[in-house]
């Protein structure tokens, strides 16, 4: 699924994430991922903004994964 995006050009955030989450991956793997978006966000504000996206297309791909509380942290540790 991944190949077949980018042949098509399909090259977005929310493509590349939802094409690598199309297997149901484990809930601890996926909370690592967003910790480690928060570690990133904490160590380099300017990237907040990608984090976010990031998050965002994390919980659209795989939202039973995701819990609310998750995405409020994130939220809340961005700058601005």
């Amino acid at each position: 699924m991944f190949l077949l995006n980018v042949r098509t050009g399909g090259l977005s955030v929310h493509s590349v994430v939802k094409a690598l989450f199309a297997d149901p991956w484990p809930e601890a793997l996926t909370s690592l991922t967003l910790s480690t978006l928060l570690r990133r966000m904490h160590c380099t504000p300017t990237m907040a903004t990608s984090c976010m996206e990031l998050a965002a297309a994390l919980a659209a791909a795989v939202p039973s994964r995701v819990t609310k509380d998750q995405l409020q942290v994130l939220w809340e540790a961005a700058p601005g």
